[in-house]
């Protein structure tokens, strides 16, 4: 864009979609994160967080100013009561704080809120500035739609408000600012389509079922996020606020003092935060002005009678110090990150631990970058950037406004029935394949036992498969690769580099046993876990992915001296640790070491030990199973074990209910002893696109039947 100086219209990223309309609202905002990027690196991105986290910050002060009409300082508990929301509203925001296009979003939405709130006070000319604030949301992210709902709310309720209710003059600043701002969306290279474009929007976050963060409230999922218990935990706060402050102003003077837009637009962002994850950032920003000012009223009762501090001004700033400190303190000793967000890290840097880095090499060293590549969307986005120009996408993460949402289907499809992954090749006729290394096992397994393919290149994220009928002699493993920082980011990082922790590194031979393992190849991967052993026989990981592979090699042993001999080499595993020092994992599996040999009851000691060291799905599956077992040697106690059996299936399902083969054994058992009403909510949840047997899939059709369960 920069170069042509035109705004694309249609798409070029991609050889599937190329030269499909591309509706690309986000164009100025990629303008300006293209000179951050040519300033040093995709790594300085996050600086554009940094300042759109300190814009906030600055109006959140200034919001709490408008609010009480003073400055902070003059009233302690104000002060104490402004520091808990803003390290709410952080800690509640962290999730959406990632560098993307929708800070401009946040930002504006908050804008909009102080310059609403500030005019109900002042009668400012500064609500002119909906004006250039709309056009810029207008032409930098799609959630503009949330500016025009907010103006067009805020016009109804001063409407209401001055010629129903008779409470003020019709401010004539306000509705020409308003009105002038919403006219301003037409100013786009789209010009006037952008005013019915946001309900094309909110349709596909209904339609996209592939995308976690757009999962809405009525998905397992997004009430597993941390961000939907806050937001319940914000809403009673709130509320408890608006009750507190009717009692004393009454209904008319609470509407008064924040105006009717900003109780309507409250209700509406509750709304909006239930339809997907990632919206719950609107109703934050939204509801921290009450939240303020129900903790400060908090604060005021439970402080009334306390004299320690009094109201000395030096109290305040000194406190906010300590604090800064403190918090400051927790984040760079890497706490906050292990506790709350370990996908992040400290610094500006790409992580090679989440970016195909060593593939893109790969593929570079091949001069590969302009053949047909067909790669996962979660792997694409970097092979986009660093291959540019000549790396086109199979699929990529602009979703719906590019790909129709049967193409998604298709793709997701694969997962499940990889031999779809034929026809995709038949139409595009693949040079090579790259997929993030456990994505997909199926689609892995299928391509990796197809003979004109060959594994060429893998690491610890991603893995390359090459058209070729040439074997590949060794293991094509290597070591992630750490990508250089720019010489920007590294004076940047400086004054934090010595608590910027280095990445944890996998061995690429723990790497390969996995990929191995996935995939079925065991003898592959339990020569790949040997090797592992050799580089360090006490790594957990390694212990751990080296009795995996025996127990399936156990099960799949033809002579019980085999099987014997699988058993003393997980024992010999296992003894390089001093059983003293045993953990939940080393009980797992030498439970499962037990099981392979069909020992239920040594099994079952070894799982009760591993339970109460760490609960979790896994182990109250491997509990169910032995169940299984004991009813094949002990036919006399099979009601007992059956109950255990459901038991056990139901805590695992209670820490994993989505998880389909818990849903699968609990409906289908259900349901064959005739408790459809049992059966039903499981049954409900148990889909076809597993890789069930055919067995499986027919008793599951036959139990939706016979329960009336539709698909």
């Amino acid at each position: 864009m920069v170069e042509n100086f035109a705004v694309t219209r249609s798409d070029l990223f991609s050889f599937t979609q190329e030269g499909v309309e591309w509706i690309n609202v986000k164009w100025f905002f990629e303008v300006l994160q293209y000179f951050f990027a040519s300033l040093g690196g995709p790594e300085l991105l996050l600086l554009m967080q940094t300042f759109a986290n300190i814009l906030l910050l600055w109006m959140l002060y200034k919001l709490a100013q408008t609010v009480y009409s003073l400055q902070l300082v003059k009233k302690f508990q104000v002060g104490i009561a402004f520091i808990i929301s803003v390290l709410s509203f952080l800690f509640a925001m962290d999730y959406r704080m990632a560098g993307r296009p929708e800070m401009v979003s946040h930002v504006l939405s908050l804008a909009f809120l102080l310059l609403l709130l500030n005019h109900r006070r002042e009668k400012s000319k500064g609500i002119f500035w909906l004006i250039p604030l709309q056009l810029f949301w207008a032409n930098s992210h799609e959630a503009y739609g949330t500016g025009l709902v907010i103006l067009v709310v805020a016009i109804a309720a001063h409407l209401f408000e001055s010629r129903i209710r008779k409470w003020e003059p019709l401010d004539k600043n306000f509705m020409l600012s308003s009105l002038l701002a919403i006219a301003s969306t037409g100013i786009n290279p789209r010009g006037l389509y952008l005013f019915i474009h946001p309900f094309n929007i909110f349709n596909q976050v209904g339609d996209n079922k592939f995308t976690t963060e757009l999962y809405n409230i009525q998905t397992n999922y997004f009430w597993q996020q941390t961000e939907a218990w806050l937001a319940i935990g914000v809403l009673f706060i709130c509320l408890i606020g608006f009750f507190l402050f009717r009692k004393k102003l009454g209904s008319p003077g609470i509407l008064k003092q924040f105006g009717l837009a900003y109780f309507v637009l409250f209700v509406l962002f509750i709304y909006l935060g239930s339809t997907a994850h990632r919206n719950l950032t609107f109703f934050f920003i939204w509801a921290f002005p009450l939240l303020l000012l129900t903790i400060e009223s908090i604060g005021q009762w439970k402080l009334k009678n306390i004299k320690l501090f009094g109201a000395r001004p030096w109290v305040f700033p000194i406190f906010a110090l300590l604090l800064s400190v403190f918090c400051l303190g927790y984040v760079l000793s890497g706490k906050y990150f292990e506790r709350f967000n370990n996908r992040e890290r400290l610094g500006l840097k790409i992580s090679p631990m989440f970016n195909p880095v060593g593939a893109a090499n790969f593929l570079k060293e091949k001069n590969a970058a302009g053949a047909t590549i067909f790669s996962d969307y979660l792997a694409s986005a970097y092979l986009m950037w660093e291959l540019r120009p000549e790396f086109k996408s199979f699929i990529d993460l602009r979703d719906l406004d590019i790909y129709p949402a049967s193409f998604f289907k298709a793709f997701e499809q694969l997962s499940v029935e990889p031999a779809g992954f034929d026809k995709f090749d038949e139409e595009y006729h693949f040079d090579y394949v790259v997929l993030k290394r456990l994505y997909m096992p199926n689609l892995h397994r299928y391509i990796s036992n197809k003979a004109d393919w060959q594994l060429v290149y893998g690491d610890a994220i991603t893995v390359v498969y090459q058209r070729t009928d040439a074997a590949v002699l060794e293991i094509p493993f290597r070591r992630v690769e750490q990508p250089e920082s720019s010489t920007l980011a590294s004076l940047l990082n400086f004054p934090i580099s010595p608590f910027i922790p280095e990445e944890t590194i996998p061995s690429p031979y723990l790497t390969a046993a996995e990929y191995y393992l996935t995939v079925g190849r065991f003898e592959l991967a339990w020569t790949a876990s040997q090797k592992a052993l050799e580089e360090d026989a006490l790594n957990d990981k390694h212990r751990r992915m080296a009795l995996q592979i025996l127990v399936q090699k156990a099960a799949s042993s033809q002579t019980q001296e085999e099987l014997r001999s699988y058993f003393d080499i997980g024992q010999n595993i296992l003894n390089q640790k001093n059983p003293k020092d045993w953990n939940a994992f080393d009980y797992l599996e030498h439970g499962r070491l037990f099981m392979s040999m069909g020992d239920a009851i040594n099994a079952m000691v070894q799982f009760r030990k591993s339970a109460k060291l760490s609960e979790g799905k896994d182990i109250y599956s491997l509990m169910a199973q032995c169940q299984n077992l004991l009813m094949q040697v002990d036919p006399n106690n099979q009601t007992l074990y059956a109950k255990k059996w459901y038991e056990y299936m139901l805590k695992a399902y209670s820490f994993a209910p989505d998880d389909p083969t818990l849903n699968f054994n609990l409906g289908v058992s259900y349901c064959q002893s005739a408790r459809c009403q049992q059966a039903e909510p499981f049954l409900k949840k148990a889909s076809f696109q597993t890789s069930f047997s055919d067995q499986e899939l027919k008793a599951l059709a036959e139990c939706k039947k016979i329960c009336r369960v539709s698909n």
